[in-house]
């Protein structure tokens, strides 16, 4: 799935890419940014992918679905769970651990650095961030965020995986799950 990015600390250690977070919030001088203007040029390519919306749904549905047959059956191992009457898009393949078996940290550590799935992290308790700790905001919901924030991880998902790449992620799931099942 591509080359393995370690981030180098000064200690000549590597440290992982998603601890604590890929990215943080922070005020400048009190003031939040937001820019959320589109330009001719961002319009434009939206446009044209509106047109290809429905084929490109398709794929990832494909694809979410196929990943979760593949490891449907893995102890402790939660795929995305579509609902029939719903329309699942994929925007994201989240994939939960159950912390009895598994340590979340460890899973993606292995999956990436063993096997080359490069797991990341969405949708962190905005409470984490510098910004708002900053403005006196700490965390109030640890029930949430030990279910969903500590168990949960985000696989590669997007129309143009192949199917090469798809049964690696499927591959590495497995032999990441037995490798560390407690």
């Amino acid at each position: 799935m591509g080359r393995h990015k370690l981030h180098k600390v000064f200690d000549g250690a590597y440290s992982d890419y998603w601890i604590p977070a890929h990215f943080d919030v922070e005020d400048v001088k009190g003031h939040w940014g937001n820019n959320y203007r589109m330009n001719e040029i961002q319009a434009a390519v939206g446009r044209a992918q509106l047109r290809k919306l429905d084929r490109l749904v398709g794929l990832r549905r494909q694809h979410g679905r196929y990943i979760t047959q593949g490891i449907k059956e893995i102890e402790g191992v939660f795929p995305v769970w579509e609902v029939p009457e719903c329309k699942h898009v994929y925007y994201l393949y989240t994939l939960q651990v159950d912390p009895a078996i598994y340590d979340r940290d460890e899973f993606l550590r292995t999956l990436y650095r063993d096997y080359g799935v490069q797991g990341i992290q969405h949708y962190q308790p905005t409470y984490h961030f510098t910004g708002l700790k900053k403005l006196g905001i700490r965390g109030d919901c640890p029930r949430a965020e030990e279910f969903f924030y500590k168990r949960e991880t985000n696989l590669p998902m997007h129309p143009r995986l192949t199917q090469t790449e798809l049964d690696c992620m499927i591959d590495a799931i497995h032999k990441t799950a037995k490798k560390l099942r407690r």
